[in-house]
């Protein structure tokens, strides 16, 4: 089984960014919620592979808090800018040509880029795994999973809802 996980950014600040929303760092908040849900993805015994992030500020701040926790395993780490301006047709492809020995990917990115994968992946899928959120709270974590062995293959048909960490609603 293959499992992509989807990550939005910490919380940042919002006031006084001087319209840079490239260079936003995160707020103090955002640094509790997402320890919060690296604690629960030690506890779940989670890894990635890979992890793929968003060039701005706040998805490489987010990152250096995971990469804190899971520095035992060396992260193979790429940034992407389709994950900060890009499209779902760029993310899609750069998934397929994954190898094979890659089972648990990370992607680190922005509000609407999730919306649009979850969509894309979900649109087939019958009512009961559709009820997935349709805005996702800073430092959430939702997993797809699909029941195959090769990203070349990956759609919405072999597609199901994994699990959703959210430090706002304590769904862990």
């Amino acid at each position: 089984m293959l499992k992509l996980f989807i990550m939005r950014h910490a919380d940042s600040h919002v006031h006084g960014y001087g319209g840079d929303d490239f260079g936003r760092e995160i707020s103090k908040k955002g640094i509790l919620k997402t320890n919060l849900v690296v604690k629960e993805l030690l506890k779940q015994k989670v890894y990635f592979d890979i992890i793929f992030t968003s060039p701005s500020k706040r998805t490489k701040q987010t990152l250096q808090i995971l990469n804190k926790a899971f520095d035992k395993k060396k992260l193979k780490i790429v940034e992407d800018r389709n994950l900060y301006d890009g499209n779902l047709e760029s993310i899609l492809l750069k998934l397929k040509y994954i190898n094979k020995d890659v089972k648990n990917i990370l992607l680190i990115t922005h509000e609407p880029i999730i919306i649009e994968i979850m969509n894309f992946f979900l649109c087939n899928a019958n009512s009961s795994l559709r009820k997935h959120p349709s805005m996702y709270n800073t430092s959430s974590i939702i997993c797809l999973n699909f029941q195959i062995d090769t990203w070349e293959s990956i759609s919405s048909i072999n597609c199901r809802l994994g699990d959703y960490i959210d430090p706002d609603n304590n769904k862990f």
